[in-house]
């Protein structure tokens, strides 16, 4: 072969490689993330109500209110009730307030062991009874009318 074709050969040869070259592919791979929040809420605002307290009756008040919520799958939950708008500090005493500046009526309130565990999603209810009692002894000289208190409940992931 003489010496103008070979260099024209080794020419386009490297014409070739050098546009291969330019047509090269790549890949890479995405990563595609998320993250679920423990979340919580109330599905109503409940109320305990411990009726009519009659100081004839020499009875205990009580009463229950049933709270419902629900939580993310997964998320471990506590429920807890706070101490109420008329709190006592020095008897460390829930108080439900009446029809004078004095009129104070005090109760307690339990929440059951289901307070804490674990949520099952939004499409699954958690609910349990938050019970109440007013002794007898607590309202015996109280003034008539109504007495109210409100407590903050809480539900916590």
């Amino acid at each position: 072969m003489n010496a103008s074709k070979l260099a024209a050969a080794l020419g386009m040869s490297v014409g070739l490689i050098a546009a291969s070259a330019a047509y090269a592919a790549d890949t890479s791979n995405m990563t595609v993330q998320a993250a679920v929040v423990g979340s919580c809420k109330f599905n109503s605002t409940p109320t305990l109500d411990f009726g009519n307290l009659d100081p004839a009756s020499a009875s205990n008040g009580s009463g229950s209110s049933t709270i419902s919520f629900w939580c993310t799958k997964g998320a471990s939950y506590t429920v807890a009730a706070g101490n109420g708008n008329n709190y006592n500090a020095g008897s460390s005493t829930r108080q439900m307030k009446g029809p004078g500046a004095s009129d104070l009526i005090p109760y307690s309130l339990t929440l059951p062991a289901a307070a804490s565990g674990t949520g099952a999603g939004k499409s699954t209810a958690i609910t349990f009874a938050v019970t109440g009692s007013v002794l007898n002894a607590n309202y015996i000289n109280a003034t008539v009318g109504s007495y109210t208190d409100t407590v903050q409940m809480a539900v916590n992931p």
